[in-house]
């Protein structure tokens, strides 16, 4: 790639000290009206896959909470270099997502998931 593209092309995307230093109040508000609207159709789904009814409204903190470790998650994950072709970076990125996953289930359910068996794998051999 040509010295001049390669320009263009990082033009387009900024380093997160960057984009860290021109966040506005307006795109922080945004960010949370939009993430907690995203982590309520989450937890939506999770409480469909798991047969749960709704949430009390007492428990959106927890959608507050979520979206601020999904923000450090991303953060993380975009400035930290893992290379696939060690064996260190070849399992830590699956396996922290595995765990983010496992974690939101967990936050945005509470503890409605842990009385409900056998859940959806068991669903799906029913259904099969």
């Amino acid at each position: 790639m040509s010295t001049t593209s390669r320009e263009h092309v990082e033009q387009l995307f900024t380093r997160p000290s960057q984009a860290l230093r021109t966040t506005t109040a307006f795109g922080i508000a945004v960010l949370a009206a939009f993430g907690l609207t995203f982590g309520a159709a989450v937890q939506s789904g999770y409480e469909k896959v798991w047969d749960l009814p709704p949430a009390r409204w007492w428990a959106r903190w927890r959608h507050v909470v979520w979206l601020g470790v999904l923000i450090g998650y991303l953060f993380t994950s975009a400035t930290t270099t893992l290379r696939p072709e060690s064996l260190p970076g070849a399992f830590a990125a699956p396996l922290s997502a595995v765990l983010f996953f496992w974690w939101s289930q967990r936050i945005l359910l509470g503890r409605t998931l842990r009385s409900r068996a056998p859940g959806p794998s068991a669903k799906a051999a029913r259904c099969s």
